[in-house]
């Protein structure tokens, strides 16, 4: 008989074939009981935004609703929009520089959270490597610096716009790098099988999406692989079913992580021999330890205990580290947006805006069902810039 797990065929001694009769596919859920997937933890990643108007009001958004406007506030162009819980999560953050970074950043902490656990799987096993998945070219670059920043060592970064990006999936494959961020590269049909964290920023919030991307971080290396894969992703109400659906496919016994899951010990990624944590060569073989990623830790505020700095409340009180991520008007309006293909600038977004209920008018006047039809092709977003392209000043 044969089956099917994520495209693969497999008959029943667990041997990949091609069978002529077809394929049977298998349920996340069975996947991990037959011990071809890796159970998944989903880190909800959360996040409260306050967005500074100036002249004393602020607004505060959360990812589980919209955010309320006075009839005042409603009259500023865009606003609503701009205040999108998920729209506010995908914005960078720059110091006074506009160009460096903000490490007190809502992505900064989603990779931060990331790092330690990367860097707890690596005791285990030692070539684990972590996936971000970018929702543009823009924030790709961003996240890619944020991960140098943290942890001094530079991602790989593939999108569509680089000569060759599936050469350098493939590099990253065989190395023992620690992260690779990508634009839409990293997808299903590539199999990465180190993969192990992910941290989920996406442009768009299919569940088809989601699943694919799961898919990427939880195929196991084998009979010794004692692995989880974790998912990084915001805490809002989209994502958050999603993962729920996926979650309740797995056996009830690996659905959540039981006792204490922190590394005693760390494997060598040349003899395989068990170290202790705190050792910085192998005893065995001499081989020297990476000091990349060391585990960081962050005083609780009410009592002072020790945790781990990805922890998102203390291990001693119960104290919650949820941020709160402040930004202004100007960075909130500033995202832009991608449509069909075409990344395009908030000032293209707000031009298209005023330009589309007069076009749209015009348009529908003429008559012209030529015109009418690309009017129905085309998003209104795009009309600034099919614009410039026809070279109107």
């Amino acid at each position: 008989m044969a089956h099917s797990l994520f495209g693969l065929p497999y008959d029943d001694a667990g041997a990949i074939n091609h069978p002529e009769a077809g394929t049977f596919t298998l349920t996340y859920g069975e996947a991990v009981e037959l011990g071809y997937c890796r159970p998944v933890t989903f880190h909800r990643h959360e996040g409260k935004f306050t967005v500074d108007l100036q002249g004393g009001d602020v607004i505060h958004v959360s990812g589980h609703g919209s955010a309320e406007l006075t009839s005042q506030q409603k009259r500023i162009h865009g606003l609503q929009r701009a205040l999108d819980w998920y729209r506010l999560a995908r914005t960078p953050l720059f110091q006074p520089d506009s160009q460096t970074p903000r490490l007190d950043g809502y992505q900064a902490t989603m990779i931060d959270w990331g790092s330690e656990k990367l860097t707890e799987l690596r005791h285990r096993m030692p070539n684990a490597g972590g996936l971000v998945i970018a929702p543009s070219i823009e924030m790709a670059e961003y996240m890619a610096t944020l991960i140098y920043m943290i942890e001094g060592e530079r991602p790989f970064l593939v999108h569509s716009d680089m000569p060759n990006p599936e050469s350098k999936i493939k590099a990253f494959r065989n190395t023992d790098k620690r992260w690779i961020v990508s634009v839409g590269m990293i997808s299903e049909g590539v199999d990465i099988k180190r993969l192990r964290v992910l941290i989920y920023l996406p442009q768009g919030t299919t569940e088809l999406a989601f699943r694919q991307a799961v898919g990427r971080v939880v195929r196991s290396k084998g009979n010794t692989d004692d692995t989880r894969a974790y998912i990084v992703m915001p805490s809002f109400e989209t994502f958050e079913a999603y993962a729920r659906r996926v979650e309740a496919e797995m056996p009830v016994s690996v659905r959540t992580e039981n006792g204490n899951t922190s590394p005693k010990r760390k494997l060598c990624p040349v003899c395989h021999e068990k170290n202790q944590l705190s050792e910085t060569t192998c005893h065995n073989c001499g081989h020297q330890f990476s000091a990349s990623g060391q585990v960081r830790q962050i005083s609780c505020p009410d009592c002072a205990a020790l945790n781990a700095k990805s922890a998102s409340s203390c291990q001693s009180c119960g104290t919650s580290f949820s941020s709160n991520f402040v930004l202004t008007l100007d960075e909130a309006l500033r995202t832009g947006a991608i449509v069909r293909g075409m990344d395009l600038t908030e000032e293209e977004v707000r031009l298209a805006e005023e330009m589309a209920g007069p076009v749209r008018e015009r348009i529908l006047a003429s008559g012209d069902q030529h015109l009418v039809r690309y009017l129905q092709l085309l998003p209104e977003e795009s009309f600034a810039r099919l614009k410039s392209i026809l070279g109107h000043p």
